[in-house]
């Protein structure tokens, strides 16, 4: 077995057409499914929206985020678990776009 990834290539001849296997951007835009799955995505997302909370941790793990990109720090562990073990920083690394 070979780890070597061979490129096909195809030459197409005088007579023959070459077909574009992927969809374009406008006919993805033409099609229902995508208009019914957002719509039952927006929905699950929507539904019940005021009984979601947000507690003091998702506000410090914002807080870490925003103070990573306004001083420039590396981060390199997230808050601290309920049981005593520090969480990976990925859901800060995560928040600082939306924190800039």
């Amino acid at each position: 077995m070979s780890l070597d990834m061979q490129k096909k290539t195809f030459v197409a001849g005088k007579d023959e057409q070459v077909v574009p296997t992927q969809r374009p951007f406008r006919a993805l835009l033409k099609s229902w499914e995508l208009y019914l799955i957002l719509l039952v995505a927006a929905f699950l997302r929507l539904y019940g929206i005021n009984t979601t909370e947000f507690d003091g941790d998702q506000a410090d793990i914002f807080y870490m985020a925003h103070n990573a990109v306004s001083h420039g720090h590396l981060v390199a562990t997230s808050n601290v678990a309920s049981i005593k073990i520090f969480n990976p920083p990925a859901i800060i690394y995560a928040l600082m776009v939306p924190a800039a």
